[in-house]
C-alpha cells in the first residue's frame, strides 16, 4: 500500500464529523467536498464559514484545508475570532496547514539541495 500525502488528514476529518451525531448533514457535506477544485463549491464552502450552525462552519473550514489552496487562507482568518471554540481551533488548524502548503510551495519543499 502506498502512503497518500493528506489523506489521513481528511479521512480522519470525515470520520470525525460522521460519527459526531450533533453534526448536520450540512457540516456532513461539506467535508465530503473539500477536495472537490470546482469553483462553484469553492463559493458553497465561502458561503459556509458564515452558517450559523457552528459544526457547519468548522466543517466548512476542515474543507477548505483539505483542499490544499493556500489562497483560501484569507477566508479561514475571521473565523480565528469566531464564538465557539472549536470553530477557532478548527481555523488555526485549517490555516497552518494551507500557510505550510505555501511555504512549501514557495520553497521547493525545503527539499533541494539534500
Amino acid at each position: 500500500m502506498v502512503p497518500v500525502p493528506g489523506f489521513g488528514l481528511g479521512a480522519s476529518a470525515v470520520q470525525q464529523t460522521l460519527s459526531a451525531k450533533r453534526d448536520s448533514g450540512r457540516a456532513v457535506t461539506a467535508v465530503l467536498l473539500g477536495t472537490d477544485q470546482d469553483p462553484a463549491v469553492a463559493a458553497a464552502l465561502r458561503h459556509a464559514l458564515g452558517d450559523k450552525d457552528p459544526s457547519v462552519r468548522a466543517a466548512a473550514i476542515q474543507a477548505i484545508a483539505l483542499n490544499n489552496d493556500p489562497a483560501m487562507r484569507s477566508e479561514i482568518v475571521p473565523l480565528l475570532s469566531d464564538k465557539k471554540q472549536p470553530v477557532r481551533l478548527w481555523a488555526a488548524a485549517g490555516f497552518l496547514r494551507l500557510q505550510a502548503l505555501k511555504d512549501s510551495q514557495a520553497y521547493g519543499d525545503g527539499k533541494e539541495g539534500h
